[in-house]
């Protein structure tokens, strides 16, 4: 079921701004929920706020476990292509107050140069050494 606030906060966004599918939105919360229970599973219990270079990797982590081999395909068409599309989707969830920061967060955190394409893509190439 999908929270009242945060469907208006990204209907908001997404009214001032159409650079990022309102999808793009509810897959990088479902993504930071499957990274915080990831993390909570990993550290016995405790969880804790996530840095910007572990929610990418649960954004990679999670488009593989939900979409397969359309992961590129599904996150590109929500303009999703790299880190710092991630991102500006979490700032302008943090400007309308829907997710938050601590003191040491910076934006440039999603600047990490991934090439999310080959992250999403690599999982599923045939790998050559195993042909022969």
């Amino acid at each position: 079921m999908k929270s009242t606030s945060f469907d208006q906060a990204v209907d908001k966004i997404v009214s001032r701004n159409r650079c990022y599918d309102a999808e793009a939105y509810y897959f990088v919360r479902d993504a930071l929920d499957f990274s915080l229970e990831r993390l909570i599973r990993q550290e016995g219990g405790m969880g804790r706020h996530l840095k910007g270079q572990e929610l990418l990797k649960g954004v990679v982590d999670y488009a593989l476990k939900e979409y397969g081999p359309l992961a590129w395909t599904v996150l590109s068409s929500w303009n999703i292509k790299k880190d710092i599309d991630v991102g500006h989707v979490v700032y302008n969830l943090i400007d309308e107050e829907v997710f938050s920061k601590s003191d040491s967060d910076s934006f440039h955190d999603f600047d990490q140069s991934m090439n999310m394409k080959e992250l999403l893509e690599a999982p599923f190439k045939p790998n050559p050494s195993s042909e022969k």
